[in-house]
Formats: C-alpha cells, sequence, structure tokens
C-alpha cells in the first residue's frame, strides 16, 4: 500500500511539474508582463533613434514616464526581474507571453 501511494504521488509531482508557481516579486505577473512589453517598446524606439537621428534622446525620461503611467517603481519592477531571473521557465513563459502580444495587429500599447 505504501509503495502504491508513493506512486501516486510521484505521479501527481510529475504531471503538475511543468506549471511552475511565479516567483514571489513586488508586481504580480500580469502588471510585470505590462511593463515588461512597455520597457521592451522603449527600447526598440530608442534603436531607430540613435540610428535615424542625430538628436540626443533621453531614454531615462522615457523610462521614467512608464514606470509613472504603470503606477510601478523601477526597484519594483527590478526586483521582479530579478526574482523570475531565479525561475527561467517562468521567465520564458513571460517573454512568449509579451512577444505574443507586440505581434498582434490590434494592440494598442503605446
Amino acid at each position: 500500500m505504501r509503495n502504491g501511494l508513493a506512486t501516486v504521488l510521484l505521479l501527481l509531482f510529475v504531471a503538475c511539474g511543468g506549471k511552475e508557481a511565479p516567483p514571489k516579486a513586488p508586481l504580480n505577473k500580469e502588471k510585470f508582463e505590462q511593463v515588461l512589453l512597455r520597457s521592451l517598446l522603449i527600447e526598440a524606439r530608442t534603436g531607430q533613434r540613435i540610428a535615424g537621428d542625430s538628436a540626443m534622446y533621453d531614454v531615462q525620461a522615457e523610462y521614467d514616464a512608464m514606470f509613472a503611467k504603470e503606477g510601478v517603481s523601477r526597484a519594483d519592477f527590478d526586483s521582479t526581474y530579478n526574482a523570475y531571473l531565479r525561475q527561467p521557465d517562468a521567465l520564458k513563459a513571460v517573454y512568449e507571453k509579451v512577444l505574443n502580444d507586440l505581434q498582434q495587429p490590434d494592440s494598442t500599447v503605446h
């Protein structure tokens, strides 16, 4: 009987093993995804402006405005990102969601 219970518990553990919980972090997963998406857009615009515009671009001001609009601090975003770095599968899932959102033609992210 004991071996049967151990086998069932092992099977349950293996079946549920692919879905690890998001890391404990200041930002919940949805807010983290939104802020990460917006930060990737800032980085993309930065690259375009540097390549096509000789005017100085204030990346820090862009980030400050984005964090204010989202109602989060840079420290909370950085702490959340670092927490996800310790769970690569969870971070991969976040990036997949964000990249998928960026590819949607009806995306309202600016």
